[in-house]
């Protein structure tokens, strides 16, 4: 009976060991501390002109992101304003993005700096702000993935002579892609620029020119990370003696077409 006793607590030990961690679609957020912590910073802002209800308003909003919400607040306004950039505006990014969390807030800045810098893009506050905005202001699960794409591609347009992009077309291909890549596991940005090499400079590839290379690989990337494997050799294939023969449009056509079929619902 001991025996029998004893195997069975054994068991239900071992049951409960391997039992999963339980889940709970909530987090605990310090709202006062948020709340607070925004209202004393602000009021010490004198050079803001906030009144006490505009103070408050804004804390309020601050508070609805859980911890850390207003670090992340204090850190955008900050490095806002000291760019230059008036106040009422900066709060407008601040509050949208302190919510987002500490990736988020880091992407948003990185991004910022990076278009906004005269040795780099230098394109004007506003444009600078709003696509700093598109890409960090999502529920992106990866946005580190993310960043890490949007320099790289924003790099690939300045430096490859065949791209001729201006600052504020490099910009949106760079966001374009970025946006597009959010969905998948693995970050795009190289596959991408390989596809774009493909298309116009492989022997293999159609060689098209600038805007019809990035119109083609923009429809084939929003299939998955295997679409431009995919369409490489559909298009080798098609174009090909040895395959279907296909005039250079028709094989681009088919390779699209086969590209489509990267990504299939489980």
């Amino acid at each position: 009976m001991r025996i029998v006793l004893i195997f069975v607590l054994f068991c239900v030990n071992v049951h409960a060991a391997k039992s999963p961690k339980t889940e709970y679609p909530y987090k605990n957020c310090l709202s006062a501390r948020e709340y607070i912590t925004t209202v004393n910073f602000l009021r010490e802002k004198k050079e803001f002109g906030l009144s006490e209800k505009e103070i408050s308003n804004v804390a309020d909003q601050v508070s609805s992101g859980c911890s850390k919400a207003s670090k992340n607040f204090i850190k955008i306004l900050s490095v806002l304003n000291k760019m230059g950039i008036d106040t009422r505006t900066s709060l407008k990014f601040a509050i949208e993005i302190a919510n987002k969390g500490e990736d988020h807030t880091h992407a948003f800045l990185k991004v910022f700096k990076q278009v906004y810098d005269p040795e780099y893009l230098d394109l004007d506050v506003l444009t600078s702000l709003n696509l700093s905005l598109k890409l960090a202001n999502s529920n992106d699960p990866n946005v580190k993935k993310s960043l890490k794409d949007f320099k790289n591609l924003v790099e690939f347009c300045i430096e490859n002579k065949s791209m001729e992009l201006s600052s504020l077309k490099c910009a949106n291909l760079a966001t374009d892609v970025t946006v597009i890549g959010k969905q998948f596991r693995k970050p795009i940005s190289k596959t991408f620029i390989e596809l774009i090499e493909f298309i116009q400079n492989d022997k293999e590839g159609p060689k098209l020119d600038r805007n019809a290379s990035y119109q083609t690989a923009i429809k084939v990337i929003r299939n998955g990370e295997l679409s431009s494997k995919n369409f490489k050799e559909a298009f080798i294939f098609a174009s090909s003696k040895k395959g279907l023969k296909l005039p250079v449009a028709d094989a681009v056509k088919f390779a699209i077409k086969i590209s489509q079929k990267s990504m299939q619902q489980i």
